[in-house]
C-alpha cells in the first residue's frame, strides 16, 4: 500500500498540480443547513452544523467549477445520505424508511422521514442536470445504497453472516453516484465522453 500511495504521490508531483484553495459558499452553506434544520432530526444544533459543513464541503471541493445548482445537488444528496447512514444503526425508524425506500419511491409513498423525501426529490431532479445515463446511475447507486444501509444493520444479529454486511457495503452504496454528478447535462448529452473515465 505504501509503495501504490509513493507512485501516486510522485506522478501528481510531476505533473506540477498545485492543489487549489477551496472557497466556501456561503449561499450555498445558508441553504443546506436551512434543509437540515427543517427535518427537525437533530436534537443537536451541532450535529446538524458538523452535517451541513461535511455536506458542502464534499461539494466546493469535488464540483467548485460547476455552477450552484450542481454543489447544491451534491451537498443536499450528501446531507441526505449521510444522516440516514449515520442514524440507521440507532433509530428504527431511520432503518424502516430506509429498508423501504425503493418501494416507497416507485409507488409515489410517502417516505416516512424528511432527509428521504428530500433525497427523492433530488432523484426526480436528476434527469434535469444530467445525462440519461448520468441519472439513471444515480438513482440506481441510491436506491442500492439504502438497501446495503439497512441491510448491513439487519443481518448483523445472524451468526452465519459474519462477512456479509461489509462485503455488500463494499460492493454497492452511494459512493458510486458521486463520480456521476461531475458531468453535468449541459456539457453533452451523451456520456461517450466520461463514461471511459468511470471506475
Amino acid at each position: 500500500m505504501a509503495t501504490i500511495k509513493e507512485i501516486t504521490v510522485n506522478f501528481i508531483k510531476s505533473t506540477g498540480w498545485k492543489p487549489r484553495k477551496t472557497l466556501e459558499d456561503p449561499a450555498l452553506r445558508t441553504e443546506v443547513m436551512q434543509e437540515i434544520q427543517s427535518w427537525n432530526a437533530h436534537d443537536d444544533h451541532e450535529a446538524a452544523e458538523m452535517l451541513a459543513d461535511t455536506s458542502c464541503s464534499i461539494a466546493e471541493k469535488m464540483y467548485g467549477l460547476m455552477s450552484y445548482d450542481y454543489r447544491r445537488y451534491g451537498a443536499l444528496y450528501t446531507a441526505c445520505c449521510a444522516y440516514v447512514d449515520d442514524t440507521v444503526a440507532s433509530n428504527s425508524v431511520v432503518l424502516d424508511a430506509a429498508r423501504k425506500f425503493g418501494s416507497r419511491f416507485a409507488r409515489g409513498e410517502p417516505l416516512c422521514l424528511p432527509a428521504l423525501e428530500r433525497l427523492a426529490a433530488l432523484l426526480k431532479e436528476a434527469h434535469t442536470l444530467f445525462t440519461d445515463a448520468g441519472a439513471n446511475a444515480i438513482i440506481t447507486c441510491t436506491m442500492d445504497g439504502m438497501s446495503a444501509m439497512a441491510l448491513e444493520h439487519t443481518t448483523t444479529a445472524i451468526p452465519q453472516v459474519t462477512r456479509w454486511p461489509e462485503y455488500l457495503r463494499s460492493r454497492v452504496g452511494v459512493s458510486m453516484a458521486y463520480a456521476h454528478f461531475g458531468f453535468a447535462r449541459s456539457w453533452r448529452e451523451t456520456p461517450e465522453s466520461y463514461i471511459q473515465l468511470l471506475p
